[in-house]
C-alpha cells in the first residue's frame, strides 16, 4: 500500500492546480458577465481566448490526473479507466490522509460555481437576444407598409434605413 500511497500527494497537487485553473475560469466568467451587461462586444474576443487557454490547461491537467489514476489502478490490479477519485479517497480515508478529500471537496465547489456562472451568463445572453428579436419584430410591425425612404430619398421596402415618410 505504501507505493500506492505515494501517488496521493501527486493527485493532491493535480487537484490543487485544477482548482487554480477553475479560479481563473471563474474570473473570466465574471469578466464575461460584465461585458454582457455593458454590451461591450469588443471584449468577447479576448475573454474567449482566455477561456480557451484555461480549458486547454484543464484538459492537460485532466489527462495527467487520468494517467495517475491509471497508474494507481495498475498497482491495485484494476483495469485502466476503472478507478474513480472517490474510490481512491475512500480507500485512503482510514489511513488519516484527508488532504486529498479536502482538495476534492474544494474543487467540486469551484466546479459547481463555474457551472452556475456559465448558466447565469447564458441566461443573460438569452435575455438580450430575446429583447433584440422583440425590438426588431416591433420595428418591422411599426414600419409603414409602403416602404421607408432613406435620407437620400431612395425607397427601402425592407424597412431598413431612416424612418422618413416623405421623399428627400
Amino acid at each position: 500500500m505504501s507505493r500506492a500511497s505515494s501517488v496521493i500527494p501527486h493527485l493532491t497537487d493535480i487537484l490543487i492546480r485544477e482548482e487554480a485553473e477553475c479560479d481563473r475560469l471563474l474570473a473570466t466568467l465574471r469578466e464575461e458577465r460584465t461585458a454582457i451587461r455593458r454590451l461591450t462586444l469588443s471584449d468577447f474576443g479576448t475573454i474567449n481566448e482566455h477561456r480557451l487557454n484555461i480549458l486547454h490547461s484543464l484538459d492537460e491537467i485532466e489527462a495527467e490526473r487520468r494517467h495517475a489514476m491509471d497508474h494507481l489502478a495498475e498497482m491495485w490490479g484494476a483495469p485502466p479507466n476503472s478507478l474513480t477519485l472517490q474510490a481512491v479517497i475512500d480507500r485512503f480515508k482510514t489511513s488519516g490522509n484527508q488532504g486529498l478529500e479536502e482538495q476534492h471537496t474544494r474543487l467540486a465547489g469551484k466546479i459547481r460555481a463555474a457551472r452556475e456562472e456559465i448558466a447565469f451568463n447564458a441566461r443573460l445572453i438569452d435575455g438580450i437576444q430575446t429583447f433584440i428579436k422583440k425590438a426588431l419584430h416591433a420595428w418591422t410591425d411599426a414600419a409603414p407598409k409602403e416602404g421607408i425612404y432613406s435620407s437620400s430619398g431612395a425607397c427601402r421596402p425592407d424597412g431598413t434605413g431612416a424612418l422618413l415618410r416623405q421623399r428627400g
